[in-house]
């Protein structure tokens, strides 16, 4: 079966039970979650045609659905009337909030396939620019551990210091290079992306496949230690690339969700054994029952780890609900993606850029205001209407569909470095805040360009593949 037949089924299954569901169960949150079927509808129809089949363009529309659709769904039809309730109260949360926010949404997607058709008018080939270049004809496998030696040494020293974990407070002032160092523990994913090229190319030597599961099996074990979904979702995405050519692809997908089912409970347990980090693993465990369960029996939807971790819709309406629907006047944050263009050797007094996630978090009622360092991420929805109040979720489409089709348009992902950066930097898109999003894709394009040359062969017409 096809992934885009798959989708599509999946979609219509969750629709028949949330009727069936909603007819049984009455349930209050019907409206808001019909707009987001609605929306879940389109963006699976908008498939079927060729200029939404790029990878830029599907990552973003995924992250969106996983994101600010499903999960109200979810939350819909796996919890009973009551416990919705308390979770509703728990977020101070009413059914008329979700539904402005879920027809905000809905907007913002329709203006954004609506920016996509028009700029892809304009004539933006693929460049062969990025593929031609190579560092090495050879010495690959050396290459690749020397690449993974950094990284994995670099996550290492994060751990040390406790800023790999989300749940860790420590201030990151005292460590000057750690945006640097984030960027060098992706060097895996850079390395497990060239594994997943290869493999659908038949093009892995034996030596290449057993290096591959190790790299699988450790970066999937430093991501589920970190408890982030965003650095999860990093080794998940070039995974899954790998296990969609293999012969035994169901078999595994099988087990993946099963690991996915489960992770909250780990992610949950990770986090109570931190914070007693004074006892021993096998106390905790014995500890953490109890506490799991009379969690569960309290407010069940918050917690799942997971749901929550991808809820950002609720988030949504939060920050809707906080700040004005038709704004005075504008802040403007947008304009930082033409100031953090100018290097601060240029300009010393360069004002900091972006948002003060964290800040917004206290603002909108999601964090206590003495929690200084915890950041709320609002997904590029929540930015444009931070920024701009509904006037955004009209305009900012406008320059998200831009880079997306500038992104789908220049990389040949036939070849190893268009393959390459159309992911990452597809990943940083959503993985950043819209307010900077220029100099953050700037900087991450250099960066993983010469990286990527290092692995480049040299260049022939057989070098490429035909990426479906």
């Amino acid at each position: 079966m096809k992934l885009k037949t798959f989708f599509i089924y999946l979609t219509l299954s969750l629709s028949f039970l949330f009727i069936i569901y909603n007819i049984i169960q009455k349930n209050e949150l019907f409206i808001p979650t019909f707009i987001s079927l609605l929306n879940l509808f389109l963006i699976v129809f908008i498939q079927k045609f060729k200029l939404f089949q790029s990878i830029p363009i599907r990552i973003f529309f995924l992250y969106q659905v996983l994101t600010i659709i499903l999960p109200i769904v979810f939350i819909v039809l796996l919890y009973s009337p009551l416990e919705i309730k308390y979770y509703m109260n728990y977020m101070v949360l009413t059914t008329s909030d979700l539904s402005i926010t879920n027809i905000l949404i809905l907007i913002y997607d329709i203006v954004l396939i609506f920016a996509l058709i028009l700029f892809s008018k304009f004539k933006i080939h693929n460049s062969k620019r990025f593929v031609k270049y190579y560092l090495f004809n050879g010495y690959k496998f050396f290459i690749l551990i020397t690449l993974l030696f950094i990284a994995y040494a670099t996550k290492l020293y994060l751990v040390s210091i406790g800023a790999w974990f989300m749940y860790e407070i420590i201030d990151l002032t005292q460590y000057p290079f750690i945006n640097n160092l984030e960027v060098l523990q992706q060097l895996d994913i850079l390395v497990l992306f060239y594994f997943a090229y290869k493999f659908k190319n038949n093009n892995l030597n034996n030596n290449e496949k057993i290096l591959m599961l190790i790299v699988i099996i450790t970066s999937l074990i430093f991501a589920m230690l970190s408890t982030s979904k965003a650095k999860l979702f990093m080794v998940l995405i070039p995974v899954v690339l790998i296990l969609l050519q293999s012969k035994r692809s169901k078999l595994y997908f099988i087990g993946l969700f099963i690991l996915v089912l489960n992770i909250n409970v780990l992610f949950d347990f990770m986090m109570y054994n931190r914070i007693h980090n004074t006892q021993s693993l096998i106390d905790n465990f014995i500890e953490f029952q109890p506490t799991l369960q009379g969690e569960k029996d309290t407010l069940a939807v918050k917690s799942n780890t997971v749901l929550n971790r991808l809820n950002y819709q609720f988030i949504l309406a939060r920050l809707v609900k906080t700040y004005p629907f038709a704004p005075d006047e504008f802040r403007w944050k947008y304009m930082d993606n033409i100031i953090g263009l100018i290097p601060r050797f240029i300009w010393p007094d360069k004002p900091i850029i972006g948002l003060d996630q964290n800040q917004i978090g206290i603002e909108i009622g999601v964090l206590s205001r003495f929690n200084t360092t915890t950041a709320v991420g609002i997904t590029h929805p929540g930015e444009s209407y931070y920024d701009m109040g509904v006037y955004g979720i009209f305009i900012i489409p406008f320059f998200i569909a831009y880079i997306l089709v500038l992104l789908s348009n220049v990389f040949d992902t036939r070849y190893w470095m268009g393959y390459l950066l159309s992911f990452m930097l597809s990943f940083t898109l959503i993985n950043s805040t819209s307010i900077g999003l220029l100099p953050t894709l700037l900087k991450f394009f250099l960066i993983f360009y010469i990286f990527a040359l290092l692995l480049n062969d040299r260049y022939t017409d057989e070098t490429k593949i035909k990426v479906k």
